[in-house]
């Protein structure tokens, strides 16, 4: 279960992701969660930018993020049997979380 905090107050739209990730910039790795030092320079270049499409791809529920800069933000769920989520997407109304078994728990944002 998420924080008050964190279910109140945080973005309208955000990702909060606690699995393996990586950022491909014209079909080539780009970043990935396996560094340390830049990752969060080169994160913030989807700041602002709008989502062309998703893919949800079933029965894992991994996703993949099109951006409208030629980005493409990939979430891969590999949180198993674990007490954390692969990942939480938040929307104005709702906030759905990925489960460690793929589950998708949605619950409504207040």
């Amino acid at each position: 279960m998420l924080a008050y905090r964190v279910r109140c107050y945080d973005s309208e739209y955000s990702i909060l992701v606690f699995s393996a990730w990586r950022i491909l910039k014209t079909g080539k790795i780009y970043s990935s969660w396996l560094e340390e030092n830049k990752t969060n320079e080169k994160v913030f270049e989807f700041k602002n930018k709008k989502i062309s499409r998703f893919e949800l791809s079933e029965p894992l529920n991994d996703l993949i993020l099109y951006f409208e800069n030629d980005f493409i933000f990939q979430i891969f769920c590999d949180q198993i049997d674990s007490d954390r989520e692969n990942y939480n997407l938040f929307t104005p109304e709702f906030i759905y979380s990925i489960e460690s078994d793929s589950n998708i728990n949605v619950e409504k944002r207040k």
